[in-house]
């Protein structure tokens, strides 16, 4: 019988977590790292759209590519107009040296090297405009009261198209407008996602040809498991010559856990 595999276990993907000398332990603490210094900085407003974690001996090399939300950038600008020297400085304060030392001593790391890109000034303020005017009229229907976190989820969307960042920060911000959303707002959820991606095909900067949106769970709060999915353009799984990106985590949300999975397709 004839069986379908999965071609995208078959392409290289980059891997932005490398060690000189695999082990497995070592493997295991770095994950746990990243993922904590990751999840420390999104809760000070602070997204990382892009990182490579090189690990050689006792070397860390670290290059992070930032995105800073509207309500981070405000505050700056109400104490000084601030340089983006002096915000890597403010940024790392007591917690994050804590951190590092706490967790870096298990890895043995005696030397960090920080190349730091705040991304917020590639933004292209002709396409933020365009994607404002074609989306908002869905701010007050699932953006209540956090216009700010609208603003930053378009420009999110802005760097996407523009080839600044993968499909990875893109579902994370899905997974955050997700998981607050009462269960009647479910089905207005994929419309917005459906609108948002003709938008993105339909801008000629955009090398994409097509966008699926997978969503596994209570859909709706419905007592049993249901899966719903928004794709627009061509998405070929079974092709080996696609260009394909895969991004996928979990939403917890008050009705349960949902599965989220992210097919970009590119020329």
């Amino acid at each position: 019988m004839g069986q379908k595999s999965n071609t995208l276990t078959l392409k290289k993907h980059h891997n932005n977590l490398n060690f000189s000398s695999v082990n497995s332990k070592q493997l295991l603490l770095g994950l746990k790292f990243k993922h904590l210094f990751e999840r420390l900085l999104f809760c000070k407003d602070v997204w990382v759209l892009e990182s490579t974690w090189n690990f050689c001996a006792n070397k860390l090399f670290l290059n992070m590519s930032l995105f800073f939300r509207s309500t981070k950038v405000k505050n700056y600008k109400k104490k000084s107009s601030v340089k983006q020297s002096s915000i890597s400085k403010k940024l790392f304060n007591d917690n994050f040296l804590n951190l590092f030392n706490a967790n870096l001593n298990n890895l043995k790391i005696n030397l960090i090297f920080l190349n730091i890109k705040i991304i917020n000034k590639d933004i292209n303020p002709k396409l933020l405009l365009s994607a404002f005017n074609e989306n908002k009229r869905f701010a007050n229907l699932l953006f209540a009261r956090r216009f700010n976190f609208f603003v930053d989820f378009l420009k999110v969307c802005c760097l996407f198209i523009q080839g600044s960042t993968s499909s990875k920060p893109l579902l994370v911000v899905f997974a955050q407008i997700f998981k607050i959303l009462p269960k009647r707002n479910h089905a207005r959820f994929f419309i917005f996602v459906n609108h948002l991606f003709q938008f993105i095909i339909a801008q000629k900067q955009s090398n994409i040809i097509g966008l699926k949106l997978i969503v596994n769970g209570k859909i709706r709060g419905k007592t049993r498991s249901d899966s719903k999915y928004v794709q627009v353009g061509q998405v070929s799984l079974q092709s080996i010559d696609q260009k394909i990106d895969l991004s996928f985590l979990h939403a917890y949300t008050i009705y349960g856990a949902f599965g989220l999975k992210f097919y970009v397709c590119y020329k």
